[in-house]
């Protein structure tokens, strides 16, 4: 349509009016207008430009003035200030150019904060302590698709003349929608039970009035029923001057409806897709969902990532209300002072002294035990790929994504034990969790009892072989321990390079993320290690274990804390540059079987860290020799050392012995049977240790058989 055919501008004219008339959404309607408005400057004719958009000009202003970019995609709100600002230099009169260029100059500062908060910054300025929750605006013919974050007000009385508890809606626009009706009936219900025993029965009833603030229309749907539920167990408490005090962390936002049973339904595909996006373009830090719908709301985040990767947006999903009342960094519960609440009950129920001064003894208990928000534990077995930060209580304080999910042939419990440290470093009685490889980054990370981040750590040095030169880039994947040395928390970790074998263990000042030492390097992945007194010196070992790749083995190796720099012994062309062999007290290989040479051409590892059995004074070492050989698990040998390493215990399990001894009577591996000491001798002379100058054999005689294992006396 040509712009000056004055013919099919009059009929986009009343197009526009209709619209403005029938669709209530002010961003719907502010889109409109901004789109004809760019019609009509197109013409580069002021005359027109005046003809036909002065009568809309008061309720573009209007829009322009109430207009927010959060929520919104950065690019429509681009468009609509660009278009404005072309409008302004047409504008000669002062009063309407003084207040488009107010609004003007309102949404680009209000849009350089999004921006900056979707690089990864924060907001200088807070939505409050109020939970919010998203809306979506869309046209019957889904052209356009906006959202909002919205929140509620609510206020509770009594009216004698009331036969039950009604609700007031505001505003309030004659339509009433069912699914929000049946809401709040739900909502309140589970607000009431909550309180059951803490609120004495009345015979009146209570006249609840919810107002949504920003007031944009008519609202449908239950999703607001986190934060209505939430809104009246707040008000219900403030109302009946219960001792509890419940406020929320700020910058929340919350979807999801809520049965009597607090329950948290989903919302579906296409609108969790949709309240994620508008949260994405907020400055709102945390987005409560409903459990269900976690997997694709961080579908979707992955994807809005790709634009935004800084975007800091923690996406929390919980299935029941009961779980979020419990989550100390999204709600906090206390009790207000014992002398002051019982001072204002006694005024009002005329409590004795006596009484006053009961509760102030009884309460005391239980303020400890149903408030701890000290964080004591991580369970990771709930659900794949998210850790619950639990009290000593075992109430979930808070949660942490994107953990990696462990391979089949890493027990849950052992994988996870060396990816978290939770320690006070600073002796004010809040632990700290120190967390590697979360979100698939190499990052070390520091969060205090609340989950906020106090420290990150990145590792990053260039190493050489005589063979090659590798990069920078470091990740680090296992935190060893933490301990007191010469006044300091250090932090022990091992990292790896970003695809290849150097493996450097660091020390970490635990207070300040400050790197102490990282002069100890191995050619090869270091799977776990420990540290422990194992020879009772008064000296702290360290006792790790992997797989070498220039020996192409497994191995163990300890050695004093204090000596921790050097490299391992290997092949030249593995030999880090201006590295020394490091003075072990033990450096073992653990070579492969033949079993393992016939199934793989890699060579086998360690898996977990080694475990201390301290009644039996052993360290137990697993090698996988094969990762699917029986069964589609994985094939194992067990070592068991003695402290001292002067002897060791080989036990050979089943699977292992089964695909083997196929194998045997198939002709396809030699004699002996797994079982007999014939091939139990033979394990044990494949075992090798550094003496300082060469690799040679560990226990070369003195073989006692028992059945299944191979005990071997070190001579």
């Amino acid at each position: 349509m040509a712009i000056n055919n004055l013919a099919a501008l009059e009929e986009r004219r009343q197009h526009l009016n209709q619209v403005l008339a029938e669709f209530g959404s002010p961003n719907f309607q502010l889109i409109e207008l901004t789109i004809f408005l760019s019609h009509l400057l197109t013409a580069n004719n002021n005359s027109l430009l005046s003809a036909y958009f002065t009568e809309f000009l008061p309720k573009y202003s209007t829009l322009l003035k109430n207009y927010s970019p959060f929520g919104i995609d950065p690019l429509q709100t681009e468009s609509i200030y660009s278009i404005a600002e072309k409008y302004l230099k047409t504008v000669n009169e002062e009063a309407v150019n003084n207040e488009l260029s107010f609004s003007i100059t309102k949404i680009k500062n209000q849009f350089d904060e999004l921006k900056k908060i979707l690089e990864g910054g924060t907001s200088e300025s807070s939505t409050g302590n109020c939970l919010l929750f998203p809306v979506l605006e869309k046209s019957d013919d889904d052209k356009y698709f906006f959202g909002f974050l919205e929140t509620i007000t609510i206020s509770i009385s009594k009216r004698i003349s009331l036969t039950e508890d009604t609700f007031v809606v505001v505003p309030d626009f004659g339509q009433s929608d069912n699914r929000l009706n049946q809401q709040i009936q739900s909502s309140w219900d589970f607000a009431k039970n909550y309180f059951a025993g803490s609120i004495k029965a009345s015979k009146h009833f209570h006249e609840v009035v919810i107002r949504f603030n920003k007031k944009y229309g008519i609202y449908e749907g239950g999703s607001f029923g986190i934060a209505l539920t939430i809104g009246f167990i707040q008000e219900l408490i403030r109302f009946y001057n219960l001792r509890d005090v419940v406020t929320l962390g700020s910058n929340i936002a919350s979807t999801g409806s809520v049965n009597e049973k607090g329950e948290i339904d989903s919302v579906g595909v296409e609108s969790i897709e949709k309240k994620v996006e508008a949260v994405f373009y907020s400055k709102v830090q945390r987005f409560i969902i409903p459990f269900s719908d976690l997997a694709t709301a961080t579908k979707r985040i992955n994807l809005l990532h790709k634009k935004y990767p800084k975007r800091e947006l923690e996406i929390i999903g919980i299935p029941i209300i009961s779980d979020l009342i419990d989550r100390r960094s999204l709600v906090s519960i206390k009790k207000q002072n014992i002398i002051k609440w019982g001072a204002k009950k006694t005024l009002k129920n005329k409590l004795s002294i006596a009484l006053l001064v009961l509760l102030v003894f009884t309460s005391s208990y239980f303020l400890v035990k149903d408030f701890d928000d000290n964080p004591v534990g991580i369970d990771f077995q709930s659900v794949p790929g998210i850790g619950f930060v639990k009290n000593k209580l075992g109430k979930t304080l808070w949660e942490i994504n994107e953990f990696p999910v462990p391979g089949k042939e890493y027990a849950p419990s052992h994988y996870f034990k060396n990816k978290f440290k939770i320690f006070d470093t600073d002796g004010d009685g809040k632990n700290e969790l120190f967390l590697c490889e979360v979100g698939r980054s190499g990052t070390l990370f520091c969060l205090n009892s609340t989950g906020s981040l106090k420290w990150k750590f990145d590792y990053r040095r260039i190493v050489e072989t005589p063979k090659e030169k590798f990069s920078d880039f470091y990740r680090i994947h296992m935190i060893v321990d933490i301990i007191k040395n010469n006044g300091v928390n250090e932090l022990i970790v091992a990292a790896q390079e970003a695809h290849h074998y150097p493996n450097p263990i660091l020390k970490i000042n635990a207070a300040t993320g400050e790197l102490i030492d990282d002069s100890f390097w191995h050619p090869g992945g270091i799977q776990g290690a420990l540290v422990k007194d194992i020879d009772n010196d008064g000296k702290l070992e360290v006792v790790a274990a992997g797989n070498s790749n220039g020996k192409k083995s497994a191995f163990v190796f300890s050695i004093e804390y204090d000596k921790l720099n050097g490299t391992a012994p290997t092949i030249k062309n593995y030999t880090f540059l201006n590295q020394q062999v490091a003075d072990f007290d033990q450096y073992i290989l653990l070579p492969k079987t033949d079993l393992s040479f016939f199934l793989t051409e890699k060579y086998n590892s360690t898996v977990n860290s080694p475990h201390i059995e301290e009644t039996k004074q052993l360290i137990d070492i697993k090698t996988i020799e094969d990762i699917v050989g029986y069964r589609n698990y994985p094939l194992e040998i067990y070592y068991d050392f003695t402290f001292d390493f002067s002897d060791v215990r080989i036990t050979i399990p089943e699977g292992f012995v089964y695909k083997r001894d196929s194998l045997v009577r198939s002709s396809k591996l030699d004699m002996p049977l797994t079982g007999t000491s014939e091939y139990k001798e033979k394990l044990q002379r494949n075992i090798q240790r550094w003496n300082g100058k060469e690799f040679v054999q560990m226990f070369p005689q003195n073989v006692e058989m028992n059945e299944g294992t191979i005990s071997i006396q070190n001579k």
